[in-house]
């Protein structure tokens, strides 16, 4: 589960960088400089509106970068958003040509522009090729500097949600109750699913004893806890698994030789294995982000 989200993340981080990002260092080292030592030449008409549309473009395309980023850490903080920065970190490597003083760029700048230049656009383009401003001369440097720049943002919210994830004092105990329950129904698992015979008579009263600590330390857990770890932890877990091992252990515990599938015993086992069942399917899709949030240290 971990790896794929791990993977939607990175595939955000792609796509969003793309668009936003790349766009906004072209502005930077491309654009901006261009248009400055333009002017500088009496290349471009008075009262041209360029470098007010490229803050326009800059505006916009910086508030959707950093919505996202604000909606991935503070929703989805985790493998979602280490995905979103290394999905990032690699379009800022591997778009470096799409950056600065290309083929591509000029062509788009003199179409866009088109209307704005005083000399026609041979003589437009022989001066942006000869443009040697200090952030097209620097630009590889300066490029690194973003890359290391991007990494050491990463690492500081990477502690960051480390500091987050340290589990407050009040939910200590809460934390161990929590973990006995399941630990509990994991060992019970592990007699009642073997493959071979029927269970002893030994192993059924092992089976109630170690169900009847699960329910015992669930009872314990706060509701607050539960919210704490997953919005829709509570429910599950109360109305599912909670309420799945108290009626297999009504029904184990009042089991007769002579029940049939309309006794009471037998009808409380089938309705815990269906609500089981259930628990099981939601805890497998959130399991996750539940356990590094409960038990942070593991």
């Amino acid at each position: 589960m971990d790896y794929f989200l791990f993977f939607v993340g990175w595939i955000i981080g792609i796509f969003i960088t793309s668009f936003t990002l790349i766009p906004i260092l072209i502005i930077i080292f491309f654009g901006f400089p261009v248009t400055k030592k333009l002017n500088n030449h009496g290349l471009l008409k008075k009262g041209n509106k360029i470098i007010r549309n490229y803050l326009f473009s800059l505006l916009i395309l910086s508030t959707i970068l950093l919505i996202t980023l604000y909606i991935l850490y503070s929703f989805f903080i985790g493998m979602v958003f280490a995905g979103f920065v290394w999905g990032g970190i690699m379009v800022i490597i591997f778009g470096a040509g799409k950056i600065g003083k290309n083929p591509n760029n000029i062509t788009d700048y003199l179409q866009v522009n088109r209307n704005q230049f005083t000399a026609d656009m041979e003589e437009i383009t022989s001066a942006i090729y000869q443009d040697t401003t200090f952030l097209l001369a620097n630009f590889k440097k300066i490029y690194l500097l973003i890359i290391i720049g991007a990494i050491v943002v990463y690492g500081y919210f990477s502690i960051i949600n480390n500091k987050k994830n340290v589990l407050p004092d009040k939910f200590i105990a809460d934390k161990e109750a929590f973990g006995v329950s399941l630990s509990k129904f994991g060992e019970t698992s592990d007699i009642t699913n073997r493959p071979d015979a029927n269970a002893s008579g030994e192993e059924v009263k092992k089976v109630l004893s170690l169900t009847l600590e699960s329910i015992n330390s669930s009872n314990k857990v706060s509701d607050e806890f539960l919210d704490y770890l997953h919005p829709n932890l509570k429910i599950n877990y109360r109305e599912k698994f909670v309420r799945s091992q108290q009626l297999y252990y009504d029904g184990l515990s009042q089991t007769k030789d002579d029940d049939t599938r309309d006794s009471e015993s037998v009808k409380n086992q089938i309705e815990a294995g269906k609500l089981m069942n259930e628990w099981l399917i939601w805890w497998k899709s959130n399991s996750g982000s539940i356990i590094s949030k409960a038990f942070p240290e593991s």
